[in-house]
C-alpha cells in the first residue's frame, strides 16, 4: 500500500508540474492519473478509456485469482502433521530413565 501511496502522489505531483513546464507533457500521457475525470464525468464519460481501465484491472483479477488457486498452503485436516502416539512418548521417556 506505501508504493501504491507513492505512485499516486507521485501521479498527482507530476500533474501539476505539466501545467508549468511543457517537457513533463510528455511523461504526464502515460500516468493513470491523467485518466481521472473527476467531476468532468458528469459531462460525459469517456467510454473507451474507461473500457480499457476495466478490462486491464479484470485481467489482473483473473491473475490473482489463478495464482490464489494455485497456492501451496497446508490445512490442518489432512493429516500431514500428526502427533506422535503416546505409545512412543512414554517408551522415549523411559528409554531416557535408564
Amino acid at each position: 500500500s506505501m508504493l501504491t501511496g507513492s505512485v499516486l502522489i507521485g501521479n498527482f505531483l507530476l500533474n501539476g508540474l505539466a501545467s508549468t513546464n511543457d517537457d513533463l507533457e510528455k511523461v504526464v500521457k502515460l500516468l493513470p492519473l491523467r485518466y481521472f475525470q473527476g467531476g468532468s464525468a458528469i459531462d460525459g464519460i469517456d467510454w473507451g478509456w474507461f473500457a480499457g481501465l476495466l478490462a486491464a484491472a479484470v485481467l489482473f483479477a483473473l491473475i490473482a485469482w489463478w495464482r490464489f488457486q494455485g497456492r501451496d498452503i497446508r490445512v490442518g485436516g489432512e493429516g500431514g502433521w500428526s502427533l506422535p502416539s503416546l505409545a512412543s512418548l512414554i517408551g522415549r521417556k523411559a528409554d531416557g530413565e535408564t
